[in-house]
């Protein structure tokens, strides 16, 4: 495989998971939340951008696809409301019965899209690259303006001390709501859009999904530690998309060097452990 192959693979890759890292971002680093649920929304959204893809086109299924992530973000701010239920068990809870959801959706366990018209074929873009690349743009500008923003600070506020920001007279639980909505919209979009470049909806597609968003950010602000701490949405999105972009490029590696694919899991398993090992701050959630 020629360098310049290799690159565009890796990249195209990093582009099309890329959305959830930022889902994950917004939950695990300015919410402080661990939320799993991530992996069922992400079927979610293929699931639901398959069935409408015949009466809404390639363009409206995405959005819709997107909305059930909003819908379902909200759901889950109000089961882990007042932080009565931990985030992490409301995660696993809902991608259990989102299991269930998906296949009632999709009427089967599997479904095919080949052959069906999708966003990145019906001439917006030349090449999927060029519009994963495109559509990346639009959704780092927004999570970084969404942390620039007072929402951002109240966000992080909310991570770093939740029952202070109840006490100085904030509406904590409406920024959970903002969090979680957000982080499920993009990582319902981008079940929407694995759905169409892949041609197909697997009820299973979204197994780890979750843990390697987090282990792309371990990864990222690894490579980037610095001894200062401070804040800075910018750097902290470039590390996450390099955090992202080397674990894709790892994992070529590995199948490039003969690793059979049932064994992927437990050597990226190691890498991933060895992220979170070095991180621990990051991981505890410091914020400065």
């Amino acid at each position: 495989m020629k360098v310049i192959d290799f690159f565009l693979m890796v990249c195209e890759q990093t582009f099309l998971f890329y959305p959830v890292v930022l889902s994950l971002y917004i939950s695990y680093r300015l919410l402080k939340l661990t939320d799993l649920s991530a992996d069922g929304v992400y079927v979610l959204g293929g699931a639901v951008f398959a069935k409408t893809l015949p009466f809404a086109g390639p363009l409206g299924a995405t959005c819709i696809a997107g909305f059930f992530g909003i819908l379902l973000g909200w759901i889950v701010a109000l089961m882990q409301r007042g932080n009565h239920i931990r985030d992490l068990i409301v995660g696993i809870l809902v991608t259990f019965m989102l299991y269930s959801v998906n296949f009632e959706v999709l009427g089967r366990p599997n479904y095919s899209l080949l052959g069906k018209l999708t966003l990145l074929k019906a001439g917006y873009f030349s090449q999927w690259i060029i519009g994963l690349a495109f559509i990346n743009i639009i959704l780092v500008a927004i999570v970084y303006l969404l942390c620039r923003s007072r929402y951002g600070l109240l966000m992080r506020a909310f991570g770093h001390n939740y029952d202070l920001l109840i006490k100085m007279g904030f509406p904590a639980e409406r920024y959970r709501i903002i969090g979680l909505s957000m982080g499920s919209f993009l990582t319902a979009v981008t079940g929407a859009l694995f759905a169409q470049i892949n041609g197909f909806v697997d009820l299973n597609m979204g197994s780890g999904v979750a843990l390697i968003a987090i282990g792309a950010l371990m990864i990222g602000h690894h490579i980037f530690r610095t001894k200062n701490e401070v804040y800075h949405p910018g750097f902290d999105l470039l590390s996450a998309f390099i955090g992202i972009f080397t674990y894709f490029a790892i994992l070529a590696f590995l199948m490039k060097f003969g690793v059979q694919p049932v064994h992927l899991k437990f050597f990226i398993g190691l890498i991933l452990f060895a992220s979170l090992r070095s991180s621990k701050g990051y991981s505890l959630g410091v914020v400065s």
